[in-house]
């Protein structure tokens, strides 16, 4: 409800403004081609728009262009103003090359028909603008050069496509921006150049959210910055069966910041007191994919808000720093650096050439039991459930260095993968280390192995750590002909070694219990 809560100022700013521009002046463009904003006769009525006019440009043609020149009145607050050409061919496009100012209540881009608005100098002030804003509908703002502009709520495909395409300039959004609001909308927002700020730095009320009920996508390139004084949400809401709340963000470089982020909300509902829609609907799925470039994060970064939301955060490159990483879904760390604490309840995956960091904990939750009542019933009703297991990851070769602590949690796993790469290194190269302590407990399963067999006398040092304490519950070994593994436990580190055994080995190998007796493999304490 916090959301919901969230959005009522701008919906109470629109209906107000509505409201107080009811008996205003209406003026019409009516010229076709191209022609200029100060060209009076282009309005019906005569005259040039001014205070709290609803001012539409709305020709039935198609390809117009107005060009905005504006030395008359630039300090005037236009009411409403609407971009909307009905037609084919691009509709009609306001164009803003000249440094004269433009500020409005109400902006629509596209809300029936085709809008496009191309700034790229001048300072704007809107309230609340919908591009893209009802189906079939198509907006598109583009911001570029030395362009101004200042929103109190931004909405980028409402109901139908809406795109804002940012190559330079600044973009304040004072409170929210949404990109895919409604359900069946598409909004994109590219910002290759330039800033982007939502939300004030001292209230920190803010919020953006990337696939609301809709398809969201956003992306970033290297060179600019955006700036979240609040949530940052991808995949916010949850759709009708057969069409989820998407959102994507891509992240090629430049710098994010952002008090939270969270990457997938909901859960699915599929059967409920009634089976129509909302009561029955999709997980909203989020994706956040960082190539390049730095996010900082002040508070925390939760993948999978629910656990039963669809959740992915690929760090392949660049920096990520958050205080806690709440991970109920899939967090993929390919490359880059990371700085934070993690917990893991469902999937996190270690791979790449060389070493992924974690400047902070790891902490692998065995158990987690996730689920979701309908409130509204009495007694509630149970209407998604479901129980996950945390499980850590590390591809054959890849390294992983924690700064603190390591804990493996009871009924969590532990999954390494065995090759060439990791075989290659010698007993004083860790594959894990741990500043600090690691606790051991759960699942080690090293049964998928390809590429190379060990010889007599090879070991390697599975985990390393200031202290040890535990022992494995389970440990799953790989099946090799006449090779007996031994797992080594020591007081700060656990080896795997084995010998040549005549003995043929069966299907699986597993240690019992305290992880000290198996039946082909051995495991002991090293004194």
């Amino acid at each position: 409800m916090k959301h919901l809560s969230r959005c009522l100022p701008i919906v109470m700013t629109i209906s107000a403004s509505i409201v107080g521009i009811g008996t205003a002046q209406a003026r019409d463009w009516i010229c076709t081609g191209v022609d200029s904003w100060d060209n009076s006769s282009c309005w019906a009525p005569t005259g040039l728009p001014t205070t709290g006019e609803t001012v539409s440009l709305t020709p039935s043609g198609s390809n117009i262009v107005v060009n905005y020149s504006n030395t008359v009145n630039p300090a005037d607050v236009i009411g409403e103003l609407r971009l909307d050409a009905a037609g084919t061919g691009s509709g009609v496009t306001l164009q803003q090359s000249l440094n004269h100012n433009l500020s409005a209540n109400i902006l629509f881009i596209g809300r029936d028909g085709t809008g496009n608005f191309l700034q790229s100098n001048g300072t704007n002030t809107f309230g609340y603008a919908t591009l893209g804003g009802r189906a079939g509908a198509s907006g598109n703002y583009e911001l570029s050069g030395s362009g101004s502009v200042t929103f109190d709520g931004l909405g980028v495909g409402n109901g139908g496509v809406g795109s804002f395409v940012q190559s330079g300039g600044t973009n304040t959004v004072n409170y929210g921006l949404v990109v895919g609001s409604e359900v069946d909308s598409d909004g994109t927002y590219t910002l290759s150049g330039g800033t982007l700020t939502v939300g004030n730095a001292v209230a920190r009320d803010g919020f953006e959210e990337i696939g609301r009920w809709g398809t969201g996508s956003f992306t970033q390139e290297a060179g600019t910055v955006h700036t979240v004084n609040g949530s940052l949400v991808i995949g916010r809401k949850a759709g009708p069966l057969g069409s989820p709340a998407t959102g994507t963000y891509t992240m090629n470089g430049g710098a994010l910041t952002a008090d939270s982020i969270e990457v997938g909300i909901i859960p699915p509902v599929l059967a409920n007191t009634s089976n129509d829609y909302p009561f029955v609907h999709e997980a909203s799925n989020g994706h956040f994919i960082q190539n390049a470039g730095s996010v900082d994060v002040s508070g925390n970064m939760v993948v999978s808000n629910s656990g039963g939301a669809i959740g992915l955060y690929e760090l392949a490159g660049g920096t990520l720093s958050v205080s806690t990483l709440i991970n109920n879904d899939d967090f993929e760390y390919s490359g880059g650096d990371f700085s934070g604490d993690i917990v893991n309840r469902d999937r996190l995956s270690f791979s790449g050439s060389g070493t992924r960091a974690v400047h902070g904990s790891i902490d692998n939750i065995g158990q987690t039991y996730f689920s979701q009542y309908n409130e509204e019933e009495i007694p509630p009703v149970l209407v998604y459930e479901e129980t996950k297991n945390g499980v850590v990851e590390l591809a054959d070769g890849t390294v992983v260095a924690i700064d603190q602590d390591l804990t493996l949690g009871d009924l969590g796993t532990l999954d390494i993968e065995l090759g060439s790469s990791f075989f290659g290194f010698d007993e004083f190269t860790p594959w894990i280390s741990a500043g600090g302590s690691a606790s051991i407990d759960g699942i080690l399963d090293l049964t998928d192995i390809s590429g190379w067999s060990p010889a007599a006398g090879n070991s390697w040092t599975i985990l390393e750590a200031a202290t040890l304490s535990g022992l494995f519950d389970t440990v799953l070994f790989p099946v090799l002909p006449n090779w007996n593994w031994e797992l080594v436990y020591g007081a700060d580190k656990i080896l795997l070694t084995g010998q040549v055994s005549a003995v043929p080995v069966p299907a699986a190998v597993w240690l019992f219990g305290s992880g000290l007796i198996g039946l082909f493999g051995v495991a002991r304490k090293r004194r």
